[in-house]
C-alpha cells in the first residue's frame, strides 16, 4: 500500500482466493472479509452503502494488463485498433 511516498507492506493469510472478480465481489458482499478490487467491478456498491472503502487514503499497487496475440510480421489493422482502444480505455479508468 502506498500513501504519498510512504509504502507499507501488510502480511495476511487470505480466507478466500479466486481469480474471478464476480465471485470475489459476491463473497465480499456476503461478509467473507475485505477485498482488493478495482472500482470498475463495484457498480454502485460503495454509493449504496453495501460496501465501505477501507483505508481510502491509501493506494494499492497498480496492476499490469497484458494483451496476448499471435506474433506476425504486422498486426491486422483491426487488432491494432482494438489494442489501441484498450490501452486508451484502461489508461482512463480509475482502477
Amino acid at each position: 500500500m502506498q500513501r504519498d511516498e510512504q509504502i507499507e507492506v501488510i502480511g495476511h493469510t487470505p480466507r478466500f482466493i479466486t481469480t474471478d472478480m464476480t465471485a470475489l465481489y459476491h463473497a465480499t458482499l456476503a461478509g467473507v472479509g475485505i477485498a482488493q478490487m478495482p472500482k470498475l467491478v463495484l457498480p454502485g456498491a460503495i454509493e449504496s452503502g453495501q460496501l465501505t472503502l477501507v483505508l481510502p487514503e491509501w493506494e494499492l499497487r497498480q496492476e499490469v494488463i497484458h494483451a496476448v496475440y499471435l506474433a506476425r510480421r504486422e498486426l491486422l489493422p483491426s487488432v491494432r485498433v482494438l489494442l489501441d482502444f484498450m490501452a486508451e480505455g484502461y489508461a482512463e479508468l480509475e482502477l
